[in-house]
């Protein structure tokens, strides 16, 4: 469960409400999504391009957020994605088209490309460096983590 009204309260009401969702449904993650759609252990993004449902609302293809999705899988993070229910509180059809879609990608991923060339059994050391420092940078791993790679990173040297 993702609180986008957590800026709204206090660290004590917080507190509580988390307490009343664990004693509810103890399996029920309780994020605090203050400071946007990033998370140290979540990423969110929507099927449509804005947050709220609205008649002409445009949205976000299937393959954009499949590829979210492999980030966040390749961080050890959740994603969550978003739908904008109408005002009857359905969630329109495109939308589900657009989350079949990304359920297919995931189910079925595409190949990768055959252009590129095979990568190394094993990158060297600065490669994995940069890769782990830009996945931080993204928000896509936490602190901890980040330490915790770089130093498993060194100690194969």
């Amino acid at each position: 469960m993702l609180l986008d009204c957590a800026e709204r309260l206090t660290p004590a009401q917080f507190d509580e409400l988390s307490q009343l969702v664990k004693r509810l449904n103890p399996q029920c993650a309780v994020w605090n999504t203050t400071g946007g759609d990033q998370g140290p252990h979540h990423a969110a993004d929507t099927v449509l391009r804005g947050w709220m449902w609205s008649p002409n609302a445009k949205l976000n293809p299937a393959q954009p957020l499949f590829n979210k999705y492999q980030q966040c899988q390749t961080a050890g993070k959740a994603f969550v994605l978003n739908v904008g229910p109408d005002p009857s509180g359905n969630i329109p059809d495109n939308q589900i088209a657009v989350l079949m879609q990304v359920k297919k990608l995931i189910e079925n991923p595409p190949p990768a490309p055959s252009a590129a060339p095979a990568p190394a059994a094993k990158p060297d050391a600065a490669e994995r460096l940069k890769t782990l420092k830009s996945l931080y940078d993204q928000g896509l791993i936490n602190k901890e983590d980040y330490d915790k790679k770089v130093k498993e990173i060194m100690d194969s040297l």
